[in-house]
């Protein structure tokens, strides 16, 4: 009858009330953003610094970029240039658009230009003390690169893709 009505329209309200709640509170926890938090910062200071103060004559160049529709990123990003710039290095920050035509790839990827010809040529010194430094700082790296397709000029590039899955 009318108050049964009532009573049901009123359950399914609240159903859908804690649904909305419960569904709200996943969508914050797994839209957290990437950050650096101050211990992983300190790490990156303590492992970087040392190594372009004692590398003057090296190239500390890096280049770092992500999707300019992705906030979280372009955020990510800012916060990676920012921890380099006081370690020594010389990091810049662009964002782009993609022009991939498929699934645009997630997380971290840093690379330099060249060739790997393990006979003759070894990767850039400042490749390997960031690969290491974020290592040792537990910031995850997805893809690590030497392309052919890049100048060989010892620049690294940080690309700060979208979010990986949790």
């Amino acid at each position: 009858t009318k108050k049964s009505l009532a009573q049901a329209a009123a359950t399914i309200a609240d159903v859908k009330n804690i649904l909305t709640s419960s569904n709200l509170a996943k969508l914050k926890i797994s839209s957290k953003d990437r950050s650096i938090s101050p211990e992983q910062e300190a790490i990156l200071i303590k492992n970087l610094k040392p190594w372009t103060e004692a590398n003057l004559m090296l190239n500390k160049t890096v280049n770092i970029s992500a999707e300019m529709n992705d906030f979280e990123a372009v955020e990510y990003a800012s916060k990676i240039k920012n921890v380099l710039n006081k370690c020594g290095f010389e990091a810049n920050l662009s964002t782009r658009m993609s022009l991939f035509k498929g699934e645009i790839p997630t997380g971290l990827e840093v690379f330099t230009g060249g060739t790997m010809n393990f006979s003759n040529s070894n990767p850039p010194e400042s490749l390997v003390a960031i690969i290491n430094a974020f290592d040792v700082a537990g910031i995850k790296i997805q893809r690590i690169g030497i392309y052919a397709n890049v100048p060989a000029n010892g620049i690294v590039t940080i690309k700060v893709w979208h979010k990986p899955e949790e």
